[in-house]
Parts: structure tokens; C-alpha cells; sequence
């Protein structure tokens, strides 16, 4: 075991142990930039545990040897993560080593390997299972708070697979939760965190009627044993008392005869006078006793159930492999699986103790699945997913674990169904399909949210799915029908490409998917991506082996294939920046192109003085805002956009920046998008001039105090404004009665999407006549100025063209098709608007009032939408104001009524069981019952070997 005794030597830590040892820890790029020790592993104790206790150290010792066997894999596969070994005495043997902390927020360390998700799934297979709590009055006090932590721990031991429900009981019976009266429930998150919550509606009172329990208990089992709900396995009754004067023979011979229900029994307090009694119901329902004397014995006496519904997985020999729920890796990896396996003794003379040794486990990262389906295969807006047997998300670019402003994790995070992401899916047939693992496609018309849940669209997407063999997973490939189903194939040599690549300074994508050369830890720390790919090419021609079969050579032709496309516009940059006399060249900031491959290049203005952090922020290219819905405007428009920013921000000047990009077409096949990003000034003045150079009869300018004038992008955001402090916030913020005219059929400019976020966290804390008549004639008369002011707008941009060059140098191949407070959780609905240029009406002109505001005024207001881009100028009467304070359009809680919300709760969609039960096995030792039998082999032997099997599964399946 280690001390924390720490040196910081830079990038480089030393641990010393007790023995004064040296233990070096270095920061690693492939586990985060975690400090990791790749040559051994360390050890960590929970605080529930004795670390000296002779059994933990003697198996501690023993299992030293694993390090070899951790090394070995390590070498033989560096994508593996971190590989470890639970033991069934509570130590936690993890490679490589690191320095073990407890939760910052916690004194303790509570980590207890043996109530993990992905040790109880290795040692047990699914159960049904009913929590008996004695409320009597005699269960006051200390043993009431530690019955609720019984319960509260044994709820956390069950997986997704497991079903479940609480009664309690004293002279009646009681479910926990009214919601779940007569059933069992999937033991989910939300589901768990329900009943959790009602623990503290528990009160003592009355005698306990024990018979009574028993039998309501064996009834909901046997229900659930008759029919294809629940988990279809084991079954358990758990009885929670403070002990009892009889064993209720009866009960059993009635309901349980051929001791299909294992019963376990928790006798709470100090005194044993009555639980002899307890015991012996245990015992001879193949089950077992124990007693908790105080709150810190609960954890350790909760963990011995899952060693008892081990056991005829352990005398049948059979190691099946499970995979886990995702979940959040505390070190620091995000959001990963575990493949695990059983370790067991062998020795024939225990074999009908059925002896658990622990859980061999190799940590698989989320991004590490992502690697298998990299972007650039799926193209812009494609995308891929996975689910569970349960039809819960593995991974999907909308599940969100984290909120607020601390990242803190949400409850339910592992449990975020399909059907809550893929919102189109109403008749679930995407995700019966992939629950059932079946293999085939289907083409949906979908809605979804767009940066991080401030803008919407709908397109249409074809989806591709298939099981993924030896794992509970399904996989979903998704690509967008308008433009994502093409690609450019690459045709040039790798040295032309290098020089491209290497001539001027370039960005390559920083997400840990875009791998262009994947390399050991110590080689990682030293080149950079630039210097993996010229590696690359070096290699090839020196026939370097070992190093080529380390690179993605797809990857690397595509972003060579870029440089060579995209080398000529940097000739062109030059040249507008070095045209003085430009205005618009002035105000430019930066000019930029990203590419398919990852590749982005940029050019800043030197006589700028606006920084811009825009390059370190977007380098992932076709991943981006910018580009992504570039691509889903279309070819020959341009995007705008500016910052986001909430109600109450003020913008104190003119220097926000704002973004044009237009993508970049070969035939139908989008290969890049190019950029420049200047200060609203610069926009404001070509506004400007445009407006106050019509002369005709009936021009207006913005300029003018009694009109006000505005740049909306295609989600109701304002681009420019006269007042700055508009500038990045929803229109319908501003103005929501204009807001909901704009989007009122069958002329809507906006479209209106709502969305309802089931990931969502929730706090628990002078009025004046008409002008219309002032406006109304001038607007109809404006309107026929509209497509001059428009066009001509569009027009001064243009002539900033950036993205000519494409076409003048580039040698496009053919087109290749591709295949491939306090915060609850709760329900939001949010509403978007959306406009798609060309597809929906592009122009309005209305009178609106305000009914129940202070001041009854008309407004009128003209909108037209601006050719080529994704803009519309919107000019609005500013003679008439109404109320500020409209909340129409914000995000709002779904409520549901007490019927609703238990129908809710209970729903149970579709899903499949594991393929495996480990239920009964005749030769097992019922009298193993919580005697104390003291037996605790340690076998170095068999762990190796399960340790080395996990690694081979997680190998083949990365092959698939």
C-alpha cells in the first residue's frame, strides 16, 4: 500500500510507501495526462476495510505477480486503458499506478470495488429482487437510520438489468413508493433515485406481522416468474428486521418449496436475542444471514450477498464476459464501459462453497469506441451511437453527463434511453430494431437541437445498424441524405501532399478521434500530430514497417489530399491583406478554411487589434458549428453568426465578432468550408451605407429614431442591431410578440420546433394610442426596397470573396459513395425557430398589438429575407413599445400530474435479457450460510488467466 508523500518535480511525481520505496509517476497523453506509473500497479483500501487485516495482505502479496501480466497486455495493445483486479476482501488492484484519492468532498475513502457496477454484473446474473424493512416500534432511533442505509446500499448494488421493489412493513404492508404498488421495477437510475428518496417518509410504529411480508414478497415474485417482465434469473427476498420468534416453515413450504427464491436476512442492533430465528429462515432458503451493528458495518455485510448468488456460476466453471452501462470514470477519462470476468477456486475440495475470488476488469473509454467510427468516414452532420440490451445510450453525441457551472454529474446519466435522443423515433422502431439486435436501415425524418440546446433544425437522416458480437451493444451509424452520403477519394502522392502540407503553418484537428498516427506514451509526449504525419510519409518510403502500421493512411492521404487543395488560398489571403485601400479588408480579423481531412488554415489580419481564440477553439473542423451548418445551408450561401449570449449580458462595444463561412461543393460532395471573422462594426457600416444610399421615393434608413432595424440569423438571433447590447441574443427575447407573428402559419418566416429535453436539471428555487398609421404606408412602401438594400448588402461582402480559389486549383476526384441551487432531473421544453432559406416564405409585412400589456399600441414591422445567406432584416415601428418582460419562449419544466408521472415511472419499454443465467446449481453448499466459515484462497493462477481472457475478448471486439 501507498502513502500519499509527494514531490512535485515538474511533469514528474514520486510516491514513496511505507518502506521509503521510490514510486515514479508521469503525466501520460494517453491516460489524460494523468501522472501513471506504466511498469506497476497500486493498491487501494476503502476505509470499511482493515488494510492490515492478515487475509488482505497475504492476497495483496499474492497478486503482486499481476503487474507481469498488466505489462504484457499493455505492450502487446496500448489502446487498452486501465486493467484491475477486484478482490472479494475489498482491496483494488490498479494498473497502471496512480495516486489514489478519495472524492474531494469526502474525508473517507468509500470506493469499494466490491458494490461496482462492473464487479456485481461479473458475479452475479440478473435478479429480481423485494426489500423487506421492518417499521415496527421497536425499530426506532439508530436502527431505523441504519435499516434506511441497508436499504439505500442494496439499492446501489443493482444494475439495469436487475428489477426490484421495497416494502415495509410493520402491522400492515406498504410499498415505498405508491407508484410501484403490486410490481417490480427496472432498477434504473431514475427508478432507484425514486424509491431512495421516500426513505425518509419512513416512521416506527405498531408490531411487526412478518408473515404478512413474506408472503406479499413471494407473491410479487411469483407474479413476475409467470410472465416476460423482469429479469427472468435470480429471485431474492431481503428481510430487514431487528429479529423475529419464528421461521414461518409454512410460508415457505407454501411458496417456496424447491427453494427457488433465495432468502437473506439483515438482523439490525447489537442485541441478539431473536436472531437465531432470523438465521435459520436464511439458511435454509439458500441464502444467508447477517448482522449490522452499526452504519459503518453496512457496506461490508451488504457486499456478501452477491458472493452467495455467485456461487453456481463459480461450481459450473463458467467465466462469462459482461460488459457494462457506460459511466464516469472518477481519473479522469470520461465516460467509459468495463469488460469483466469472474475469478474463481478451482480446488475440488471447495468447489461446493462456490468461492468467489474477485473480478478481473479492463476499462474500455468511450472515445476509444469513437475511434472505430471516425468523423471523417461519416462525413459532416454523420454520426454513430450505441445501445444496450436495455435500449440506454453507450455513447451518442447528445448524451450529456455533466450541468451547471462546476460539471457536476447527473444522477441519471447512464441511463438515457434512445428514444429520448432520437426524437422522431415515435413508433420506436429504430430502437426495438436494435434492441432486438437485428441488422438492417431505415430512412426518418428528424428534429433535433444544434448547439448545445440554442438552435434546431429538422433534415433527414438514414440510419445503419447492427449487433456487435460478444457484447450486449448495438451500433447505429447515421448519415444526413442531403449531402452526406459522398465523399471525395484522394489521388495524389504522399511527397506532393507533405510539401503542401508542410510549406505553410496549419491546424490539424485536436479531438481525440482525429488519431492520424496512434504512438506508445513516451513517443506521444514528444511529436506533435504535424511531426506523426511527416513521420508517416518518411516511413513509407524507407519501408519503416513497425511505424506505418501505427498510422490511419486513410486519414493521412485525406488531409494531404486537403493541404495540396487548399495551398493556393493562401496566395490569395496575402493579397487582400495587403490591399490598404480596402475597407473591408480592414475590418477583417481572420480569414480561415477547414477541411474534411481536419485540416484548418487561418491568416490574421496583423493591423487588428481584435483577438480572436477562434482557431483553438474550432480546430476540429467538420465537427464544428461553423462548418456543420455551413454544410446544412447549402452551396453558394453564407453563414453568419455571432456569439450567443444570455438575456441579461450587455455587450459595452462594437468588437463582438462575427463569422461568415459558406461551404465548399465538388459536385455533391462537401470537401470544406472557408471563413473570415470581423467586427460587427465593419457590418454595421456596410448596413449603414446601404440604407442611407436609396434616394427613391418611400426609402428609409435605419438611422432614423423612429424605426428600428435588425440582422436575424435563420434561429431569431441578432447579428447587428443599433443597440450592441442586442447583439447575440434571441430576438423573441427582445420582442416576443414579434417573435410569435413571425412564426404564425401559414406565413411563418420562423419555423417553430420544440423539443423536450429529457436530460434536463431542474432547480428545486404609459400607455399611448395607435401609430400604426404612422408606419403602415411607409412599410409597404419600404418593402419594395427591400431586395435593392438586400442585395446590395450581400454584394459588399462579396467582393471579399473567399473561397474562388477552390475552384481555380483544385483536382477533384470522383465522388465515391460512403457506407458507412439544488437540481432534480427533470423534463424541459424548449422552443426553437427555424428558417430554411428558399423553402420558406421570405418575406412579411403585419401589424401586431399586444393584448394585456400596459400599452395597447400597434407595432408594425416588415421582414425580408437577405439572397444567398442565412440572414433577414427585420424592420419593426419603435414608435410603439410593448412589455419587455416576455417569458413565452422560455425553456420550461414539463409537469405531470401524479397519474402521469407513476405511468411514467412504471413504463417499461422493450428490451432484451442477458443471454446467460446462473440461477441454481445442485451441488451447492447451503450450509455456507453466515456461519463464518473462514476459507479465503488467493490464487495468482487463475486470475492471470482471467485477466489475460478479458484482454483477448476486448481485442476481438475491437477488430469487429
Amino acid at each position: 500500500m501507498l502513502i500519499n508523500d509527494w514531490n512535485n518535480q515538474s511533469q514528474r511525481y514520486e510516491l514513496h510507501d511505507g518502506l521509503g520505496g521510490e514510486f515514479i509517476l508521469i503525466a501520460d497523453e494517453h491516460f489524460n495526462d494523468i501522472q501513471v506509473n506504466i511498469s506497476e500497479s497500486t493498491v487501494q483500501v476503502p476505509t470499511n476495510v482493515y488494510n492490515r487485516e492478515e487475509t488482505v495482505l497475504r492476497d495483496i502479496l499474492f497478486t503482486e505477480e499481476l503487474d507481469k501480466v498488466f505489462k504484457l497486455n499493455y505492450d502487446a495493445d496500448q489502446t487498452l486503458t486501465w486493467q484491475y483486479f477486484g478482490s472479494y476482501t475489498g482491496f483494488f488492484r490498479n494498473y497502471p499506478g496512480i495516486k489514489w484519492s478519495p472524492d474531494e468532498k469526502k474525508a473517507l475513502d468509500l470506493y469499494d470495488c466490491r458494490n461496482r457496477g462492473w464487479y456485481i454484473r461479473a458475479a452475479t446474473s440478473p435478479k429480481n429482487m423485494v426489500i423487506l424493512v421492518d417499521t415496527s416500534g421497536s425499530m426506532l432511533g439508530l436502527r431505523n437510520d441504519i435499516a434506511k442505509h441497508t436499504v439505500q446500499t442494496l439499492i446501489k448494488t443493482l444494475g439495469d438489468d436487475d428489477f426490484f421493489n421495497v416494502i415495509t412493513f410493520n402491522d400492515t404492508t406498504l410499498y415505498l413508493e405508491a407508484c410501484f404498488n403490486d410490481t417490480l421495477v427496472q432498477a434504473n437510475s431514475d427508478n432507484k433515485n425514486r424509491v431512495q428518496q421516500n426513505l425518509d417518509n419512513i416512521r416506527p410504529q405498531n408490531i411487526a406481522n412478518i408473515q404478512n411480508a413474506l408472503e406479499k414478497a413471494f407473491e410479487l415474485l411469483e407474479k413476475f416468474n409467470t410472465n416476460d417482465k423482469g429479469a427472468g434469473c435470480n429471485q431474492a427476498i431481503m428481510l430487514i428486521t431487528d429479529g423475529a420468534t419464528d421461521e414461518y416453515e409454512s410460508v415457505f413450504a407454501k411458496y417456496n418449496a424447491d427453494k427457488h427464491v433465495r432468502l437473506f436476512t439483515y438482523v439490525i442492533g447489537r442485541e441478539v436475542d431473536y436472531s437465531e430465528k432470523v438465521r435459520g429462515m436464511a439458511c435454509k432458503n439458500k441464502g444467508y444471514f447477517t448482522q449490522i451493528k452499526t452504519i459503518a458495518d453496512v457496506q461490508e455485510n451488504v457486499s456478501k450477498y452477491i458472493h452467495v448468488l455467485s456461487r453456481p456460476m463459480v461450481i459450473n466453471k463458467t467465466h462469462d464476459t459482461v460488459w457494462t452501462n457506460v459511466y464516469m470514470d472518477q481519473a479522469g477519462l470520461a465516460l467509459m464501459t468495463t469488460v469483466a470476468q469472474p475469478v474463481f477456486n478451482n480446488k475440488n475440495k471447495t468447489l461446493d462453497q462456490g468461492i468467489l475470488l474477485g473480478v478481473v476488469g479492463v476499462d474500455v473509454p468511450v472515445f476509444e469506441l469513437l475511434k472505430l467510427t471516425p468523423p471523417y468516414k461519416l462525413g459532416v452532420n454523420g454520426y454513430s451511437f450505441a445501445v444496450t440490451n436495455n435500449g440506454y445510450l453507450l455513447f451518442h453525441p447528445d448524451i450529456r453527463p455533466l450541468y451547471g457551472p462546476d460539471d457536476s454529474l447527473k444522477t441519471n446519466y447512464n441511463s438515457v434511453d434512445l428514444a429520448e435522443v432520437e426524437l422522431s423515433d415515435e413508433r420506436d422502431e429504430l430502437r426495438t430494431a436494435m434492441v432486438n439486435r437485428t441488422t438492417g436501415s431505415l430512412t426518418m425524418e428528424v428534429k433535433l437541437h444544434l448547439s448545445n440546446l440554442q438552435r434546431a433544425t429538422t433534415r433527414s437522416h438514414s440510419y445503419y445498424y447492427t449487433d456487435l458480437k460478444d457484447t450486449p451493444f448495438s451500433l447505429g451509424i447515421v448519415l444526413v441524405n442531403d449531402y452526406g452520403q459522398f465523399i471525395i477519394e484522394p489521388n495524389l502522392s504522399l511527397k506532393e501532399g507533405l510539401k503542401s502540407l508542410t510549406e505553410k503553418p496549419i491546424t490539424l484537428a485536436a479531438a481525440r478521434q482525429w488519431i492520424y498516427c496512434r504512438l506508445g506514451s513516451e513517443e506521444a509526449q514528444v511529436m506533435s500530430k504535424l511531426e506523426r504525419i511527416v513521420q508517416y510519409v518518411n516511413a513509407t518510403e524507407t519501408d519503416d514497417e513497425e511505424y506505418i502500421k501505427k498510422c490511419n493512411p486513410d486519414l493521412i492521404k485525406q488531409v494531404l489530399f486537403d493541404a495540396n487543395m487548399t495551398l493556393a488560398v493562401e496566395e490569395y489571403w496575402e493579397a487582400q491583406f495587403d490591399n490598404k485601400e480596402s475597407n473591408i479588408s480592414n475590418g477583417i480579423v481572420l480569414q480561415f478554411v477547414g477541411t474534411h481531412g481536419g485540416l484548418t488554415r487561418s491568416n490574421y489580419n496583423k493591423m487588428s487589434r481584435t483577438p480572436t481564440d477562434f482557431l483553438e477553439e474550432n480546430s476540429n473542423t467538420i465537427q464544428e458549428d461553423y462548418y456543420t451548418r455551413a454544410v446544412e445551408l447549402g452551396k453558394g450561401r453564407f453563414l453568419y453568426s455571432v456569439p450567443i449570449v444570455s438575456s441579461d449580458s450587455d455587450i459595452e462595444d462594437n468588437n463582438t465578432l462575427v463569422t461568415a463561412s459558406s461551404v465548399v461543393m465538388v459536385q455533391e460532395a462537401a470537401v470544406a468550408v472557408a471563413g473570415i471573422q470581423f467586427r460587427t462594426a465593419l457590418l454595421e457600416e456596410i448596413f449603414n451605407n446601404v440604407t442611407e444610399s436609396c434616394n427613391g421615393e418611400g426609402c428609409r434608413s435605419c438611422s432614423e429614431l423612429d424605426i428600428d432595424c435588425y440582422l436575424l440569423d435563420n434561429s431569431g438571433y441578432v447579428v447587428m442591431s443599433e443597440s450592441t447590447s442586442d447583439i447575440g441574443r434571441a430576438f423573441s427575447k427582445i420582442d416576443g410578440i414579434i417573435a410569435a407573428d413571425l412564426s404564425k402559419e401559414p406565413d411563418d418566416i420562423y419555423r417553430r420546433i420544440f423539443i423536450t429535453d429529457f436530460q434536463a436539471m431542474c432547480e428545486n428555487a404609459d400607455p399611448g394610442g395607435s401609430s400604426a398609421s404612422f408606419l403602415l404606408d411607409p412599410f409597404f412602401s419600404v418593402t419594395a426596397y427591400f431586395k435593392w438594400w438586400t442585395h446590395y448588402f450581400v454584394l459588399s461582402l462579396v467582393q471579399f470573396s473567399f473561397y474562388d480559389w477552390w475552384y481555380s486549383g483544385a483536382n477533384a476526384q470522383p465522388i465515391t459513395r460512403t457506407h458507412t441551487f439544488s437540481y432534480n432531473p427533470c423534463d424541459k421544453v424548449y422552443t426553437f425557430f427555424d428558417h430554411k432559406p428558399g423553402k420558406q416564405s421570405s418575406n412579411k409585412t403585419s401589424i401586431v398589438s399586444c393584448d394585456g400589456c400596459e400599452n395597447e399600441c400597434e407595432k408594425s414591422y416588415s421582414v425580408q429575407e437577405i439572397p444567398d445567406s442565412n440572414l433577414l432584416l427585420l424592420v419593426v415601428d419603435a414608435t410603439c413599445e410593448f412589455d419587455s418582460n416576455i417569458t413565452m419562449f422560455e425553456p420550461r419544466k414539463k409537469e405531470y400530474n401524479e397519474t402521469e408521472r407513476c405511468e411514467r415511472l412504471q413504463k417499461q419499454r422493450h428490451r432484451t435479457r442477458p443471454e446467460t443465467c446462473h440461477a441454481y446449481h445442485p451441488l451447492e453448499n447451503p450450509e455456507d450460510c453466515g456461519s463464518g466459515c473462514n476459507i479465503q484462497p488467493s490464487l495468482i493462477l487463475t486470475i492471470t488467466l482471467a485477466v489475460y481472457l478479458a484482454c483477448k475478448h476486448l481485442q476481438l471486439f475491437q477488430t469487429q
